[in-house]
């Protein structure tokens, strides 16, 4: 067997299952032309750019899509008290669904006037009762004397704060992302169009775009990551607006023009259309047919068929 992206040929059993979207967003259509090496080197170098942007993030936790360690992601689950960066919170569910939060224990430490050193322990009230263990804890390696618990206790503070302002920073990817869609666009085209394609001139652009670690040039910003942004309404796309939290694939002959493209959206977030062939059509591909996959993350088939028959079956079953 060939590696598409590697483009050695070895035995199949160095092969192994390729989800084209990824697996921690909910990708269940598989193909098996990429190798192990290729496939855990560009899982960890390109497919989390996407699966850990901020927003795709955001999407998987209201699914309850689960990464590779099981975890799935809370974007609010760690917060911090307003204007007070080291009073860290913990956010959760009880039982019963009620919001609890919890003040990460931390210590707190301030020069006096007379040079002494004074050390403050912030605790939650729940931790109120282990407030003597941490403190003497902390006197103990700093060669201080042990103080009775009662005295510790009759020190403490209860501070209440009735309606608390959480706050939290994220950093917002708006590139490398990309290059996971543009993966996704190869690998589709890869498997629609044969092992004929690695030969075509756009492919090897498309699979350097892919795997390289640096900034991608004029050229590759004008051909790919220009074509790759946030899903819009009235998009190609539009046709399968009921379908928010499915990833789309198709693959379409330009008979107008030397050419093919492609067509990505990740859940109702990400898309693109990218030329992924310039070459002629009649010439090159003369057998290609529109062709179209439609991965449900939340149960529901997979379904890949070609482009005509999935727009008649869309005709068939308009959105609700």
């Amino acid at each position: 067997m060939r590696c598409i992206f590697c483009l050695d040929e070895k035995p199949g059993l160095l092969f192994t299952d390729e989800h084209v979207f990824p697996k921690a967003i909910g990708g269940r259509f598989v193909i098996r032309n990429v190798c192990k090496r290729c496939n855990d080197l560009l899982g960890s170098r390109v497919d989390c750019r996407l699966t850990e942007h901020v927003v795709v993030q955001a999407a998987r936790g209201a699914l309850d899509l689960a990464g590779k360690g099981g975890r799935v992601p809370k974007l609010l689950e760690h917060m911090a008290l307003a204007g007070k960066p080291g009073h860290r919170l913990v956010n959760r569910l009880d039982a019963h669904g009620k919001p609890q939060h919890y003040l990460v224990p931390h210590v707190e430490r301030r020069t006096n006037a007379d040079g002494c050193e004074s050390v403050s322990i912030v605790v939650d009230v729940s931790d109120r009762d282990r407030l003597p263990e941490m403190l003497n804890k902390m006197r103990s390696r700093a060669g201080l004397s042990i103080l009775p618990s009662d005295e510790i206790q009759s020190r403490a503070q209860v501070v209440c704060t009735p309606h608390p302002v959480m706050e939290k920073h994220f950093t917002v990817d708006e590139h490398e992302y990309k290059r996971c869609i543009l993966k996704i666009a190869y690998e589709l085209t890869c498997h629609w169009l044969g092992e004929g394609y690695l030969d075509d001139p756009h492919a090897e652009l498309m699979r350097r775009c892919v795997v390289s670690e640096e900034a991608p040039d004029e050229e590759m910003t004008r051909l790919f990551f220009d074509r790759i942004d946030y899903h819009e309404d009235g998009g190609l796309g539009r046709f399968w607006d009921f379908e928010e939290d499915s990833h789309l694939g198709m693959l379409t002959p330009l008979w107008t023009e030397a050419g093919i493209a492609a067509y990505v959206r990740i859940f109702k977030i990400f898309e693109g259309t990218l030329l992924v062939s310039r070459c002629s059509v009649a010439e090159r591909y003369p057998s290609i047919e529109g062709m179209f996959v439609g991965n449900p993350v939340c149960g529901g088939e997979v379904r890949e068929l070609t482009l005509r028959r999935e727009i008649s079956r869309n005709r068939r079953n308009p959105s609700p």
